[in-house]
């Protein structure tokens, strides 16, 4: 079976504020900083502009010209504007330089946080509203069965996936390549473990898979997933290693494991030996650094580590490798650092008797220590220092893999959207040549034949969608307009003019009843779709809007922009229900912007994910509440997609890699070169 490397990080963060235990109040933190620079022009005696920042409730009602504070949207808020001098803003104070960044933030802060008045205080967002039922998994989608074989196109490196689609009924996914889609699915688990070859088996000393139930532990192993290993806890008992292993014949060694440690004090052993070579676990602020005891042969002792990290409560695979003179640390496959030896040393020394032990340190009066709180799998030992590629084939072991099942052309051109239909039998791809030709094309999921080619644009198309019955098509490009087709006839229903600049994104609502469009200079527009009539003009986003995805009950819609917010509009009445600075970077290289969302997409259960040009994906709860993330390491994320019925997420990166993410078990499980197969990092 293929598998793939995992090369991501996964970081969980508190989703307060780094300075503030809570969000900011007016009366502790906002209006002291009034006094000092504020109350001299705008008090209850004397208010320029009739504006008065004494009270709280003056604050609320604002001055002449309309409220100056919008709750949970600071760059929309005329007091944050003028305090930030930001443009087209009247800068405040006047004639003077602006306030302290630090003060700023603490008012954008309060602001983004519902403006709340006292300590204990209610924040005045907008409750964001579950939806009412849960997502019902629908009918199986089709999978590809029998398309045409189509050869890969030749290109020197691999294609950016500009966009990425996922069948909601189906384990597969769509990726924009070179005038091709390209189609991925899930590949065939062998169903026993005796099927399974470890890597690297030849070199193996030593292997639990925690099969066997331990007493004082529970085991639940399950063939070819990780997760499922040996847990152990507060009652449970060390492991002891029966036969001892012999390291003092090793001139070269490699100890692995797959770890999810628990948020405890205290340090963890993950195996111990003795008075020798023992891989135990240090507490750090939000998770863990490994590290490793060991004697040389003139008895002196020698740590190493401190130079990884393993997040709590959260899979990750750790390996350390000793190729005779330095220690090599890798996590997640990742390469972290080199830690050089004694010259001296030549081979790990082992005492005649040593107890050896996993889950806790025993000693040869039967005494513990360094209890380990954690879940641990696949535990090895090699008599050798495993390669980089090995190690990355040793983690791709425990999860299934996704393939190339095939390729759709599309020679129009360049692809710049792609889309399933919400039952998964039709794909769409829009695109084509910039100022020469543009289309959509619909094709059969399951046959891969052309069953429709919608409009004749003189532009390429940067956005489509169709509707959830599949009777409109809509698109959109650099000519500025809305065009909605009917899809049988390929006749024009709407032509919209609303947009001033080019359409870049598209979506209709899930029901059908709507289709949110948005364009290059920040402007979304909600239309009824069977009349062409505008709903909601949603101005919050001042540049390039460069997703949109609506929730599955077709009451919120989330818009993604380059000025890295994420917002979410609540659809009774176009108000937006958060504005989340989602991916912003201020520490910006001259020519390489790395604030912007590039991408939007809803798991089945309401949580959101997003992509930035900040290298980052991130989850969020339904309410907006950030609950994790994870660093990208190929390039500039480009397009993502949920998939799998909420459980996996694939990323693109601009350097044409696709990685899935498992949400679950907050682990990357796999890397795909777009259109090339397998990449072993």
């Amino acid at each position: 079976m293929k598998y793939e490397t995992l090369t991501l990080i996964l970081v969980l963060l508190t989703t307060h504020s780094a300075v503030y235990a809570e969000a900011p109040n007016y009366e502790e933190h906002i209006k002291p900083l009034f006094r000092s620079h504020c109350l001299k022009c705008h008090n209850a005696d004397e208010s320029n502009a009739d504006l008065d920042l004494s009270s709280f409730a003056a604050v609320v009602k604002g001055g002449s010209s309309g409220a100056v504070v919008k709750a949970g949207r600071p760059e929309s808020s005329q007091l944050y504007r003028a305090m930030a001098h930001l443009k087209n803003a009247e800068a405040m104070p006047p004639e003077s330089p602006k306030l302290p960044d630090a003060k700023i933030a603490l008012v954008q802060e309060w602001i983004r946080g519902g403006l709340i008045a006292g300590k204990g205080g209610k924040s005045q967002l907008r409750t964001v509203g579950a939806m009412l039922t849960p997502v019902k998994a629908g009918s199986p989608a089709p999978m590809p069965d029998g398309i045409p074989d189509v050869s890969l196109t030749k290109v020197v490196r691999p294609p950016i996936p500009q966009a990425i689609a996922a069948s909601l009924g189906a384990p597969m996914f769509a990726v924009s390549g070179q005038e091709q889609i390209l189609l991925y699915g899930k590949e065939d688990v062998p169903a026993a473990q005796s099927d399974f070859k470890p890597t690297a088996k030849d070199n193996l000393a030593r292997r639990w898979e925690f099969e066997t139930l331990a007493e004082g532990h529970i085991t639940n192993r399950d063939a070819g997933r990780i997760g499922n290993g040996i847990q152990f806890g507060s009652t449970s008992k060390p492991v002891r290693v029966e036969p001892i292993v012999e390291f003092d014949s090793f001139e070269q060694l490699t100890i692995s494991t797959w770890i999810r440690p628990s948020d405890i004090e205290g340090g963890q052993t993950i195996f111990g030996q003795e008075n020798g070579l023992t891989l135990f676990l240090e507490r750090r602020r939000d998770g863990w650094t490994p590290r490793l005891f060991m004697r040389d042969q003139d008895n002196g002792i020698s740590y190493y580590g401190r130079v990884a990290f393993l997040p709590n409560d959260q899979w990750s695979h750790l390996a350390a490798t000793w190729d005779g003179r330095k220690w090599s640390w890798f996590v997640n496959s990742e390469f972290v650092a080199v830690q050089q030896c004694p010259a001296a040393l030549k081979k790990i020394q082992q005492r005649p008797g040593a107890v050896q032990s996993i889950g806790g340190q025993v000693n040869s009066n039967g005494q513990t220590q360094n209890l380990c709180r954690c879940d641990l799998d696949e535990l090895r030992i090699y008599d050798r220092a495993l390669p980089a590629d090995e190690i990355a084939a040793m983690i791709s072991e425990v999860a299934p893999a996704y393939g190339l099942l095939g390729a759709l052309p599309f020679p129009e051109g360049t692809i710049h959207d792609v889309k399933f239909s919400r039952n998964g039998s039709l794909i769409l791809a829009a695109g084509g040549r910039g100022a020469h030709s543009g289309r959509v094309v619909l094709y059969d999921v399951k046959t891969g034949k052309r069953v429709a080619e919608i409009g004749d644009e003189v532009e390429s198309v940067l956005a489509a969608d169709i509707m959830t019955n599949h009777k409109y098509v809509a698109l959109g490009g650099p000519g500025k307009l809305v065009k909605v087709f009917d899809t049988a006839s390929g006749e024009l229903i709407h032509k919209i003019d609303k947009h001033t600049d080019w359409v870049t994104a598209m979506a209709f609502s899930p029901d059908g009843s709507l289709l949110a469009t948005g364009d290059r200079s920040g402007g979304v527009h909600v239309w009824e779709t069977d009349k062409g009539a505008i709903v909601f003009t949603l101005d919050e986003h001042k540049v390039r809007i460069t997703d949109l995805d609506w929730r599955a009950d077709s009451k919120l819609l989330a818009t993604a922009a380059e000025d890295g917010n994420l917002i979410l509009w609540d659809m009774k009445d176009g108000f937006p229900s958060r504005n989340i600075v989602a991916h912003s970077s201020k520490d910006s290289p001259r020519y390489s912007r790395r604030t912007g969302v590039t991408a939007v997409d809803f798991v089945p259960d309401g949580r959101i994910l997003t992509v930035g040009r900040d290298g980052f994906s991130r989850l969020w709860s339904a309410e907006g509440e950030k609950q994790g993330e994870a660093r990208i390491d190929g390039g500039i994320p480009t397009a993502a997609a949920v998939f799998d019925g909420g459980a996996t997420a694939v990323i693109g990166s601009f350097d044409g890699s696709l990685s899935l993410w498992d949400l679950k078990a907050n682990a990357r499980t796999q890397t795909i070169v777009n259109g090339g197969g397998i990449r072993n990092d």
